[in-house]
């Protein structure tokens, strides 16, 4: 599927499906961002750049949680921090 013009709207598909499964709510705005508040105060913000994904969140366990479940069903690698 790669380089077809479908394959990025299937891939988006996919991840979009996947974020939610977690309870990530989609943007209204931009629907590249996506943002989990949790019980605890935590906040948790996943942005999609092109290829990239910036993760973000004032708590640890979340974000390694999400790291986790997006490498069962993706192939990533962890850049670490943001530069």
């Amino acid at each position: 599927m790669y380089g077809l013009k479908q394959s990025l709207r299937a891939w988006v598909e996919k991840f979009t499906q996947s974020v939610k499964k977690q309870e990530y709510t989609q943007g209204q705005a931009n629907d590249t961002l996506s943002t989990k508040s949790c019980q605890n105060g935590m906040i948790n913000i996943l942005i999609v750049y092109v290829d990239d994904i910036i993760l973000t969140s004032n708590g640890e366990i979340e974000m390694e949680r999400l790291k986790r479940n997006l490498a069962a069903n993706f192939e990533i690698k962890d850049l670490g921090p943001l530069k």
